[in-house]
């Protein structure tokens, strides 16, 4: 394996590691928003209120784009496997 093609898969694993990341961390990112402005406009602070949305939004994105993830993670997989066993010739 040459350095070029090393970088390649290695950006390449990056690339897919951000794309699996990206629904879960959104569907965070606007539980959080909605219970920071609920909080701010009830004037609560508290926390510990944050983590439940937080933690059902994530499984909901879980379950709306797990098929999609597991899809990608799958392509990724066979396509790296499938470089490894060229070089291997």
């Amino acid at each position: 394996m040459t350095a070029p093609m090393a970088a390649g898969l290695a950006a390449q694993g990056v690339l897919m590691a951000f794309y699996l990341l990206l629904p879960v961390a959104v569907g965070a990112l606007v539980a959080a928003l909605a219970v920071g402005a609920f909080q701010s406009a009830v004037q609560l602070q508290d926390s510990t209120i944050s983590f439940l949305p937080k933690l059902l939004l994530g499984g909901a994105a879980l379950l709306l784009f797990g098929p999609w993830m597991l899809s990608m993670a799958t392509t990724f997989a066979r396509g790296a496997w499938a470089l490894i066993a060229h070089i291997a010739r």
